[in-house]
């Protein structure tokens, strides 16, 4: 993570783009998010049952509360709650939202919280390509993905102790299938968003 935030920074796009892959970034990662749970289907339009909106994000204290309105594993729309902490560090999924939300004009409730610039909404090709331009010097470039941090996050999570019936919820998985998602070769894993101390 902290290596997109720096790759960001330098990256030619303007400080609102940069925020407002930053904040996907950082959703992707602490929620254990689909990039389908945020995104619009197209740039020109969205369906408000299945893009997060602004209207779907509580944001009291030091916490963002994000309402997923119909997820892969609830195909009956009963929903389900998210809870984004602040981490207090430089990786922080809370004020990456609020950097982002103060540079966005008028965000409106029924509108998709991900929106460009220009005024286009942000699909999952977008995210991709941005992703794949900030990584043109990582070694791992071609094996990165936007499910990258679905997997990164239940990585991590395993790596720092928190329980398989935790990873499990938090990822909205339905099966153990959430087992594949945990990588255990490599080098130690640089944040713990679960650190408690």
């Amino acid at each position: 993570m902290r290596y997109l935030k720096d790759a960001l920074r330098v990256a030619r796009i303007s400080e609102y783009e940069q925020s407002l892959y930053w904040t996907t970034f950082t959703f992707l990662f602490f929620g254990f998010f689909r990039i389908g749970e945020i995104t619009a289907a197209a740039t020109n339009r969205f369906d408000p049952r299945r893009t997060l909106l602004w209207g779907d994000i509580v944001d009291v204290g030091h916490r963002l509360t994000v309402q997923l309105k119909l997820t892969k594993t609830d195909q009956t729309g009963q929903g389900s709650s998210v809870a984004l902490t602040a981490t207090g560090r430089s990786v922080c999924p809370v004020q990456a939202y609020r950097n982002y939300r103060a540079r966005v004009p008028e965000p409106a409730n029924e509108r998709p919280l991900l929106q460009r610039e220009d005024g286009k909404f942000v699909t999952r090709a977008d995210v991709e390509k941005c992703l794949f331009r900030l990584l043109t010097d990582h070694p791992e470039r071609d094996r990165i993905s936007t499910h990258s941090f679905r997997i990164g996050a239940a990585t991590t999570a395993a790596a720092n102790n928190v329980p398989d019936h935790a990873i499990q919820l938090a990822g909205r998985w339905r099966s153990n299938c959430y087992t594949r998602y945990i990588r255990h070769a490599g080098p130690p894993v640089p944040l713990n968003p679960y650190r408690t101390g």
